[in-house]
């Protein structure tokens, strides 16, 4: 009798297990299905924004850019010592020269919290009257590069004020079109 339990209770178990499998890879089915709804949907608004773009660009539709232009985080700091002579190596390299041609670049290196940032925010907040503009873009995560991208796409005049009427690709794709046609603009870049 007891023995008859058990493989009644074993065979009920056996058939309940074999149910919730089936039921699971149904389930799976269903979520595999919609999770590639989700990804095409995604592909497909992705494809919008950069044909979008495209069309922006080959319309060839640009406003005159609002000059001069700076786009920086931090404004002069007034507690600011010492670190002159690397001020200084910043000029040097940096500050507009008679008849100098092509782009110039000076990298700040070392650890974190030894003042880099400061450093440079002094010469650049020092040398605002050398130049047309200077822009401060946040390379931390890509959402911070994008928010400086279309930050600086508005203030250049590049696209409209409305938050919601600019997308990123376009405003990236503005900026550095600008970047590469400004011959006459005075531009600094510091890394």
């Amino acid at each position: 009798m007891l023995e008859q339990l058990i493989r009644f209770g074993w065979s009920n178990l056996n058939n309940d297990f074999k149910q919730t499998i089936k039921r699971l890879k149904s389930l799976s089915r269903i979520v595999d299905s919609e999770a590639e709804s989700l990804r095409l949907q995604a592909d497909s608004e992705k494809n919008v924004e950069l044909l979008a773009a495209i069309d922006l660009l080959k319309s060839g539709n640009t406003t005159k850019e609002k000059l001069p232009c700076y786009y920086l985080p931090f404004g002069i700091d007034g507690q600011f010592f010492g670190r002159e002579d690397i001020v200084l190596k910043l000029q040097e390299a940096l500050d507009p020269k008679e008849g100098a041609v092509g782009c110039k670049s000076f990298a700040l290196y070392g650890m974190g919290g030894v003042g880099k940032t400061k450093v440079a925010m002094q010469y650049v907040n020092r040398s605002r009257t050398k130049f047309d503009a200077i822009f401060w873009i946040s390379a931390d995560n890509s959402f911070k590069l994008t928010q400086s991208f279309l930050e600086i796409s508005r203030r250049l005049g590049l696209s409209p004020d409305d938050d919601k009427a600019e997308d990123a690709v376009a405003a990236i794709s503005k900026v550095k079109n600008w970047l590469v046609e400004t011959s006459k603009t005075r531009l600094s870049s510091l890394w």
